[in-house]
């Protein structure tokens, strides 16, 4: 039979993708979701620019993942913010869509949905065949502060 009976949306868990191809088998799951309240890594209500909800989620409540995953972004912002202002320089319209697109999920897990948005804003306007280089240039400003604002709060963390 073709056909699509499920589907399970990105990012998802290790223990969501076991269940999905249970059921698709017709096996009986015998495990559970763990309980994501028992841990969470929060920020204060006044934080802007992260929320962690999703990276909670995604790493199924494991404080060690969350760390993790915290430190990657730690590590690889300043380096997308360097890449960015040098291809900026460069007008190289191509790399700058590329290291936007490649740090895309990082915003997505981090719950910076406004910063995911004008990366794909910025895409889009990048396969124009005339650029805007003003908006090109305004919305790589915005990207930066909203990374710099991100990486402030996380440094707030314990």
């Amino acid at each position: 039979i073709a056909g699509m009976n499920d589907y399970l949306p990105k990012p998802y868990t290790p223990a969501q993708l076991i269940a999905t191809i249970a059921t698709a088998c017709g096996r009986k799951i015998l495990f559970s979701e763990r309980d994501l309240t028992s841990f969470k890594v929060t920020v204060s209500d006044h934080a802007k620019s992260i929320n962690l909800d999703s990276l909670n989620a995604f790493c199924e409540g494991d404080p060690e993942r969350v760390l993790k995953y915290i430190d990657l972004f730690r590590s690889s912002a300043p380096i997308l913010m360097n890449n960015l202002s040098i291809f900026l320089q460069e007008m190289n319209y191509e790399e700058i869509s590329k290291a936007i697109h490649g740090f895309r999920t990082n915003w997505t897990m981090l719950g910076m949905h406004s910063s995911s948005e004008h990366a794909a804003e910025l895409e889009m306007e990048l396969r124009r065949e005339t650029v805007d280089n003003k908006f090109v240039v305004r919305k790589i400003e915005l990207l930066v502060n909203q990374i710099n604002s991100a990486l402030l709060e996380l440094n707030q963390l314990p």
